[in-house]
């Protein structure tokens, strides 16, 4: 019986690549937000038959002539900008801090047409760029909010009815770092029920935390509770795309044992 094939990959995918990939594969995993060191790559592409790799790692010559049995390389995993649903909409992000800054930037990858952010004390020279406007102006120029801050006692339900009629019908509320405490649960599921918000992302840590209404709003098909192992919604381009690459690794894997088996019975 011939020896499953090898895939080494140089950096977290998303689980439906994974899967594909099991299917005609084992598969090896640098199981790091870091680069694959140099040394480290070299050893780990010998014997393998395809290497799924990022743009940030060095495919040159010498790792080549080390993987001397690979039959495919793909490190295409990056988002094109100008195909992706983000292109183009605005994102508001309540609480400009550290957290804010890191999911601006990651909405920047994903193709964004602008960002905008409120926040008690305006950042000079944001970095990533972003316009500093009131809330009221930012929930309803959004296309998606994003809440990056804990609530504060005078903040609480910040997101209730009155908010949610202001808001876009096709948009999106994310919350990513209040604990709940932002948002008016009734509120929130009457906006989704009827309509008057798109849809809504909820933060669940602990997936053993008490949420208040997450047994109505689960029941709705436009809410989801995060973090998911993968929720392969329309916005997530990247599932999408590594997909995609895993689905053409496995046809030609499969392409070249069929040739090899077909050698072995001439």
């Amino acid at each position: 019986m011939k020896p499953r094939s090898k895939i080494y990959v140089t950096s977290d995918v998303p689980q439906t690549c994974l899967d594909t990939l099991l299917q005609v594969a084992d598969i090896s995993i640098w199981e790091s937000s870091d680069p694959v060191p140099r040394g480290e790559l070299l050893i780990a592409v010998r014997g393998v038959d395809a290497l799924l790799c990022t743009s940030s790692d060095i495919i040159d010559k010498d790792v080549i002539d080390s993987a001397e049995q690979v039959g495919v390389i793909d490190c295409n995993f990056n988002v094109d900008q100008d195909k992706s649903p983000l292109a183009g909409k605005i994102v508001g992000i309540i609480g400009y801090g550290s957290v804010g800054k890191t999911v601006a930037e990651r909405f920047l990858e994903m193709g964004v047409g602008k960002l905008l952010y409120s926040d008690l004390h305006p950042t000079e020279n944001p970095e990533p760029r972003t316009e500093s406007v009131n809330f009221e102006r930012l929930v309803s120029e959004s296309d998606i909010v994003c809440i990056c801050c804990k609530a504060m006692k005078n903040a609480t339900h910040l997101f209730q009815k009155d908010v949610f009629k202001k808001m876009k019908k096709d948009a999106i509320l994310l919350d990513s770092y209040s604990k709940g405490q932002a948002i008016n649960y009734s509120d929130l599921y009457s906006a989704l029920r009827e309509n008057k918000i798109y849809a809504a992302g909820l933060n669940v840590r602990d997936i053993n935390q008490i949420h208040p209404y997450k047994t109505n709003l689960s029941a709705l098909h436009n809410c989801y509770f995060f973090p998911f192992r993968e929720c392969n919604h329309v916005w997530d381009m990247r599932s999408a795309a590594s997909a995609s690459i895993a689905r053409s690794v496995a046809a030609t894997l499969r392409v070249r044992d069929n040739q090899s088996a077909e050698v072995c019975e001439r």
